[in-house]
């Protein structure tokens, strides 16, 4: 897929430091090339911080005011796996910019590819950068084209437009039950063996169908709710699941509406 051509491994010092970004660079096919980043243990430690503050002042637990449980406490009671995504949603997009911008790279306006390799022990990322091009003319006046304008379909229109509509979507209130796809104002608290977890207070919640947050099978639990609606239900948690206190027990969740929303696509117009 790319060229072979490989640069020596070179360590970008980020405010002097000596533990730093690690990078190498490969150079691609179709001016391209391709970092990999290697993110110093420092760095991760403080999106980790940044996201045990942001999980903290949203989650309800026991024998704490919001914002106020310590890591070691929040992390138990969400799991490291949850604590490391919410950390990886501002560390991928700094930890790129940083290896961009300090390894000499001439981009153009194309965002770059980023895939996150791993992320433990050690979080590497792929990011693949666009170069701007370089062009060398030929005698072009000789030049014949027989190619013919590739057709463009109704459906990859449909697509295109949709696209469009999806990122200009609004919420608009309703007063219908919950479906699938709506958005919610929940009050939730899950119970398993007298602990709370997934605790959420006047929260926006997008009922999405197989969204596994909190717990597999509860969007589709919320489906038929009413604003002023409350029920329980319990869920039997999978043996897989992230925080292994609660894995393969069974979940009791209590949950009032405080109103539906409906997503509301912008009309097309020419």
């Amino acid at each position: 897929m790319y060229g072979t051509a490989v640069h020596p491994q070179f360590a970008i010092k980020a405010n002097g430091s000596e533990n730093a970004l690690k990078v190498t660079r490969d150079d691609g096919e179709n001016r391209q090339a391709i970092l990999h980043i290697e993110v110093e243990d420092d760095r991760v430690e403080k999106h980790l911080q940044r996201a045990h503050q942001k999980v903290a002042a949203r989650v309800n637990i026991p024998g704490f005011r919001k914002g106020k449980a310590p890591r070691q406490i929040v992390e138990q009671f969400v799991g490291r796996e949850y604590l490391l995504e919410e950390a990886m949603e501002t560390l991928v997009q700094e930890a790129v910019n940083v290896a961009g911008e300090e390894s000499d790279i001439e981009v153009t306006h194309t965002p770059p590819r980023v895939n996150v390799v791993e992320r433990e022990p050690i979080v590497k990322i792929d990011a693949t950068v666009a170069l701007p091009p370089v062009a060398t003319l030929s005698d072009y006046k000789k030049l014949k084209f027989d190619d013919e304008l590739e057709e463009v379909t109704d459906n990859q229109i449909e697509e295109q437009l949709t696209q469009i509509q999806e990122s200009q979507a609004t919420w608009a209130p309703v007063t219908r039950a919950a479906k699938l796809g709506d958005q919610l104002t929940i009050t939730s608290k899950g119970v398993v063996d007298g602990k709370e977890f997934a605790t959420v207070d006047d929260g926006e919640y997008l009922a999405e169908a197989g969204s596994e947050y909190p717990a597999p099978g509860y969007a589709e639990q919320l489906k038929g709710m009413k604003e002023g609606d409350s029920k329980e239900f319990d869920i039997e948690l999978p043996a897989d699941f992230p925080n292994e206190d609660f894995a393969g027990k069974t979940a009791t969740f209590s949950v009032s509406v405080a109103d539906v929303k409906k997503k509301e696509l912008p009309k097309l117009t020419n």
